[in-house]
């Protein structure tokens, strides 16, 4: 078993305690402005649910408080907790989508669907678009839309 520390599990949306997996840190100090900064890098498995994320520890001389002129390290986690609470999944995401039959004739749009809502919960809204459009033209293609047709020709098709 590997070290112990504590982290901020994206899954239990609390803090845990983790082992850390992996570590990597970096030093590096400019000889000329003495001006010296800390990198640390950890793969973390929460304790409670065995969820993997990842770690970063930072620290610059630059960020000194200059008043007391000490340095609090920067810690911040991937996915992050506030990414990761996720938005609620609709109810017919795990049974026929839309009624349509989908999930047991067409698996690949349910599971672009769970994509997109992981694209958004993680503020990855280009992403999320993308597959958002898959998804409109998979279902097209499945309610019988020509595939060719361009988008507004889909959104005006009629089934």
């Amino acid at each position: 078993m590997g070290e112990m520390t504590r982290g901020e599990c994206p899954r239990c949306h609390a803090e845990r305690n983790a082992e850390i997996l992996a570590e990597d840190c970096v030093e590096r100090t400019d000889d000329d402005s003495g001006i010296w900064s800390e990198s640390s890098l950890a793969i973390l498995k929460c304790s409670g649910c065995d969820c993997r994320y990842i770690r970063r520890i930072t620290a610059c001389s630059e960020d000194a408080d200059p008043e007391t002129n000490e340095i609090e390290p920067e810690t911040t986690y991937w996915p992050s907790r506030s990414l990761s609470r996720s938005r609620p999944r609709p109810r017919w995401l795990g049974s026929e989508i839309l009624g349509f039959g989908f999930e047991a004739d067409e698996p690949a749009i349910a599971a672009v669907l769970v994509e997109v809502y992981s694209a958004v919960d993680a503020n990855l809204h280009v992403l999320a678009t993308i597959g958002m459009r898959t998804v409109f033209d998979r279902a097209c293609d499945r309610l019988g839309v020509d595939q060719y047709f361009k988008f507004a020709d889909k959104l005006g098709a009629r089934c």
